[in-house]
């Protein structure tokens, strides 16, 4: 069966007479107040959130009929006083599950017992000497670079944990006396590999 669907608003209608009756309205795509537009990071597909009942709806219409609506008041296991400082409450759009996400660390917990456990400990952000924070370009994952053994990990933890160990000597074929005359060594800025160009 035919649809028509209208990109600026995401509006699908059944019938042309439909879309046509729309067409003669303008595309409103307003964002209903106390909501906030979310986009899913395994699908880059938009959601839409609202904070005052932790509400999450895949559509902007469904959202601006729930906005018509009184919100829901949020029971007394997720208000925000029982969250830590610093964590916030999210909500997994697929299975509509919580979850607690600190920012200063990326750190993200499926409880939140696990969310107050860890607000005891400090949250450090803090990179070690001689490492680097990196982007992964495909998928803006961070990660670790130490330019020193050109070694790369993905979590902060682990470069801390290397940090406490002596970094490893570069090898010989790796050492910049070693490289051969006319020839440079360059860095791949998205992968932060090292390669070799004749000048």
């Amino acid at each position: 069966r035919a649809y028509y669907y209208r990109a600026s608003d995401k509006k699908t209608v059944w019938s042309l007479d439909d879309a046509k009756k729309l067409s003669a309205e303008p595309a409103t795509t307003e964002i209903p107040a106390g909501w906030r537009e979310m986009k899913d990071p395994k699908t880059g597909r938009a959601y839409y959130y609202r904070a005052s009942d932790k509400k999450t709806v895949w559509s902007l219409e469904e959202a601006k009929k729930l906005s018509t609506e009184s919100p829901a008041t949020p029971t007394q296991s997720t208000t925000a006083t029982e969250i830590p400082t610093g964590w916030k409450e999210m909500k997994d759009p697929k299975s509509g599950r919580a979850y607690y996400y600190r920012a200063s660390d990326k750190k993200t917990v499926w409880s939140l017992d696990d969310a107050k456990k860890l607000s005891a400990e400090p949250a450090t952000t803090e990179i070690p000497a001689g490492w680097r924070e990196m982007k992964d370009p495909k998928t803006g994952r961070a990660y670790y670079y130490r330019a020193s053994d050109k070694k790369t990990v993905w979590s902060l933890e682990e470069a801390k944990k290397l940090s406490t160990e002596s970094p490893a000597t570069p090898t010989q074929s790796t050492t910049a006396t070693e490289i051969p005359t006319g020839w440079k060594e360059m860095k791949d800025p998205k992968s932060g590999r090292a390669y070799y160009y004749r000048a």
